[in-house]
């Protein structure tokens, strides 16, 4: 299976420039090498008029917010918290709503 690759600027351009030729997301998938259902998410972001840019821009945003880091190794006493309390066989579900 191939390994997942995230759109590049340079692909969002090429996909703003074929779409302003009146190219079909399947076209333009084929001549960039991207899945078709890649390059139409990307297309359904921005249903009326895609830009590379503005495209890009969005993307970067969300990335940053995905690196954010896992509330667990983040917070040691969190973590404390939640072993002593599967120690004692509670359930996830349990365990949040004493936390939360």
């Amino acid at each position: 299976m191939k390994e997942y690759k995230r759109l590049t600027y340079e692909d969002r351009v090429k996909i703003e420039l074929l779409t302003k030729q009146g190219f079909n997301p399947a076209k333009i998938s084929h001549l960039i090498g991207r899945h078709r259902s890649t390059v139409q998410r990307e297309l359904c972001r921005f249903p009326r008029s895609y830009t590379a840019a503005k495209a890009q821009a969005e993307a970067s945003a969300q990335a940053g917010s995905r690196n954010r880091g896992r509330k667990l190794e983040m917070d040691k006493r969190l973590l404390n918290y939640v072993h002593e309390k599967l120690k004692l066989r509670w359930s996830p579900q349990q365990i949040s709503k004493q936390c939360g």
